[in-house]
């Protein structure tokens, strides 16, 4: 056991000191560009022996930035960035038909989708103060939002409130993809020469494009579940735009070494 300890106090006294240096200037982060959850639930009371009209909601944007940040000289930190977007939405609705004697309709969409951004730049300090750091510079990204699919669906009830027909669409959205160019500047607060809190302002220019096949796919059920009818639409989709925008947002950074700020 006493060779054993030795061993480990050796190995700890050749370790720690290695990664004390490469931790030197070396900065992990994440970054908060957007994150919205939204829900609703809305019902309206009628006077209906059928259904009440309602609708539910619940929709998600989350896109964050993971940091990395390596301290090059005394005013120049490399700064890498991978980002991951997701996106989702359900929506649920319960309508009478325009004669309300002739029965409602429930009709479900929901989709998700989740992505990854990659950005590099070089950031320069202007101010450096003990407890605050002002510094900006540029950066290149790039995003990729793959394929994903939408479900529609529509469920028919008669005046009794019995299942007469259901309506499934799908649809296929192709993949985006996205190459930005932008402009960084951003302030953080430094707690004990360790933990940064901060924002960050990102002009950019952004260009995205699209390119694959589109489908829809109706399908029409009995209440049964046997099939009556199914189509499938496809078309090919080429499409860009260029979005020019500017981004603020909330960051949190952590220091390997309480000397490198």
């Amino acid at each position: 056991m006493t060779k054993k300890r030795e061993r480990i106090i050796l190995l700890l006294l050749l370790v720690l000191p290695g990664l004390n240096v490469f931790g030197q200037g070396l900065y992990f982060g994440v970054k908060s560009n957007q994150f919205s959850t939204y829900s609703e639930d809305e019902i309206v009371e009628l006077d209906s022996l059928i259904a009440n009209p309602r609708e539910e909601q619940i929709n998600k944007l989350i896109d964050v930035d993971l940091i990395v940040r390596k301290q090059l000289s005394n005013d120049f930190w490399l700064d890498f960035r991978l980002g991951v977007i997701h996106s989702s939405i359900f929506q649920r609705r319960t309508r009478l038909s325009d004669n309300g004697a002739n029965g409602y309709s429930v009709s479900t969409q929901s989709n998700r989708n989740t992505g990854f951004r990659i950005t590099c730049g070089l950031q320069k300090a202007f101010i450096q103060k003990q407890q605050i750091r002002l510094s900006g510079g540029m950066a290149l990204s790039y995003a990729h939002l793959p394929e994903f699919l939408q479900f529609d669906r529509r469920d028919f009830f008669d005046s009794d409130g019995d299942l007469s027909s259901v309506l499934e669409d799908n649809f296929r959205i192709p993949a985006t993809g996205r190459l930005g160019v932008m402009a960084n500047l951003n302030c953080y607060y430094w707690f004990f020469e360790r933990v940064g809190i901060g924002f960050e302002i990102e002009p950019y220019l952004r260009y995205d494009w699209q390119e694959g096949d589109v489908f829809e796919r109706p399908q029409r059920f009995d209440e049964n579940g046997n099939l009556l009818s199914q189509i499938e639409i496809t078309r090919e989709r080429t499409s860009s735009s260029v979005l020019i925008s500017n981004r603020i947002s909330l960051g949190i950074q952590v220091s390997l070494s309480s000397n490198s700020n």
